[in-house]
């Protein structure tokens, strides 16, 4: 996949796949919410893990 070409999306699900990973993904899930990010977008970066793009934080 390429990079995010909307910089704040970008830094808001990469600050969501460190937070799945250190305190859960309902916290993570919350702060998605919270951010306005669509809910497409929130099921697929949450459900699958293993398909985020190469620049993502893992």
């Amino acid at each position: 996949m390429d990079k995010r070409t909307n910089e704040k999306l970008d830094q808001i699900v990469n600050k969501a796949l460190a937070l799945s990973k250190f305190k859960g993904e309902f916290d993570a899930r919350k702060m998605l919410i919270n951010a306005g990010v669509p809910t497409e977008i929130i099921m697929r970066v949450l459900s699958y893990p293993r398909k985020i793009r190469s620049s993502d934080w893992n």
